[in-house]
């Protein structure tokens, strides 16, 4: 009788203790997680936001590209002043739309 009460009072005690392990675990767990998102908090304060790509070249060209890289569909290398290709490009007027 007395070993049945030893083993019941050493597994009530086994669990005891994992579940304070397991709580301590959570907590640091928690406080750990709590630092990340305070630094990446005041990481996103303290950085600008990056500035979108411009377009190179003439964006007034028929030809433009509208690319951060090629400058032109004729004259990719450039430069736009003086081009012989140039073509102004008209605005869009709903009335010419066809479909």
């Amino acid at each position: 009788m007395l070993t049945i009460i030893g083993i019941f009072s050493l597994a009530l005690l086994s669990l005891l203790l994992s579940g304070l392990g397991l709580r301590k675990a959570h907590q640091q767990w928690q406080n750990q997680l709590q630092q990340i998102l305070a630094r990446n908090d005041d990481w996103g304060r303290s950085h600008s936001p990056i500035p979108p790509p411009t377009p190179v070249g003439d964006r007034h060209c028929l030809y433009n590209a509208r690319s951060t890289h090629l400058r032109c569909a004729v004259n990719p290398g450039g430069p736009c002043e003086g081009c012989p290709d140039f073509q102004p490009r008209t605005p869009l007027n709903p009335d010419n739309l066809k479909f």
